[in-house]
């Protein structure tokens, strides 16, 4: 998705524009049904520890394992898989990185339809559904729970924050499942394209011409 806009842009442009977007809000989850809002720490500062590094941190940590996970699916599976490492990528980073708002995760159940319509894998139909349905449950309960903009920690936050996390994990599986898969097509598909070596194409040369006895 961000092939086009990479023209003209220095390599790690999109990891500086992932870094803008959460320098621009501290906090560790704004309204995001994700990770860090599961561990309660919706519009806490992202300055705050957790374990033993900030929330900011561990998000910027997220995202560059993200990525790179996402290159390595679609470095393995070739031009086919580039909706799935989109997919990869949008909703990795909204589930594990900080600073993240609702409406972040809104191109994953389209981008789970479009990689389904290349790959035909059913998985990919169960995530479009998965991800509809939190996108849709954390909208409403931000739209129309949210006080003081603040989304509480109730029942909704947290099964929709668990479910996204389940899903997230499940997407991270179908993806290196389905780069392999490609992966190993592939591989097959050149050994037998490969050129016989001269030698055994002489030896059965030789088996067809040889009189019968």
């Amino acid at each position: 998705m961000a092939l086009p806009f990479s023209i003209g842009q220095s390599p790690l442009w999109l990891y500086k524009l992932y870094a803008g977007t959460v320098n621009e809000y501290p906090y560790a989850s704004v309204n995001a049904y994700n990770f860090f809002a599961l561990l309660g720490a919706n519009y806490k500062q992202d300055t705050s520890v957790l374990f033993l590094f900030s929330y900011h941190t561990w998000g910027m940590a997220f995202i560059v394992l993200i990525t790179l996970f996402s290159w390595r699916v679609y470095h393995k599976g070739g031009a086919r898989l580039a909706p799935l490492a989109a997919l990869l990528q949008i909703a990795g980073v909204f589930t594990f990185s900080s600073s993240m708002h609702e409406r972040y995760l809104f191109p994953a159940a389209a981008l789970a339809l479009l990689a389904y319509s290349g790959l035909k894998d059913r998985r990919l139909l169960w995530l479009a559904a998965g991800f509809s349905l939190t996108v849709f449950m954390n909208t409403y309960a931000v739209f129309y729970n949210a006080t003081k903009g603040a989304a509480a920690y109730n029942f909704t936050l947290f099964f929709t924050s668990w479910i996204n996390v389940l899903l997230c994990l499940y997407l991270l599986k179908v993806a290196w499942d389905l780069a392999a898969e490609k992966q190993a097509l592939t591989l097959t598909g050149n050994e037998s394209d490969k050129p016989k070596e001269p030698k055994v194409i002489e030896a059965a040369e030789a088996v067809k011409t040889a009189p019968l006895s």
